[in-house]
């Protein structure tokens, strides 16, 4: 982590951003900050962009590419209604068994972070999983281990 740099990077911000602008700060913020946007820090941004901290958290958890808390890889389970009806809930449950972390919590080793979220856009071919921005459909709790196994 580089306080210094981060401090100068929010310093020389120019509010209001533009969404482009603030997930170009998020990037660069992120880096700086050692691969993760804390609650405190995506506040700080907020600040500093001249935007509502609920505008940062948004992009922060739609973004594959931003992470909330340090983490290798970033896990999405899809609990759109049309997954939920192709067996969502039964696959959000069978990666916190495989994984021993609730939804928002990070593996302690740090290689997986869960997230869920209202829809992955591919209803007809739930239930889906994304990791680190990659899309898996039709995920079965049988197929979780090989799929993990991608990421190490």
């Amino acid at each position: 982590m580089n306080p210094e740099a981060l401090d100068g990077l929010l310093r020389d911000v120019a509010p209001p951003l533009d969404q482009p602008e603030l997930l170009a700060l998020l990037k660069e913020a992120q880096a700086l900050a050692g691969g993760a946007l804390s609650p405190a820090l995506q506040s700080r941004i907020a600040q500093a962009a001249g935007v509502p901290p609920s505008v940062v958290a948004a992009l922060v958890r739609v973004t594959p590419s931003l992470k909330a808390s340090a983490c290798r890889h970033v896990i999405t389970v899809c609990l759109g209604k049309g997954c939920r009806a192709h067996g969502a809930y039964p696959l959000l449950k069978a990666v916190q068994r495989t994984l021993g972390v609730a939804t928002g919590q990070t593996t302690p080793d740090g290689r997986f972070r869960l997230t869920t979220r209202t829809c992955l856009k591919r209803c007809g071919a739930g239930p889906n999983l994304l990791v680190d921005g990659d899309l898996h459909t039709g995920v079965t709790p049988a197929r979780l281990p090989a799929i993990l196994s991608q990421y190490p």
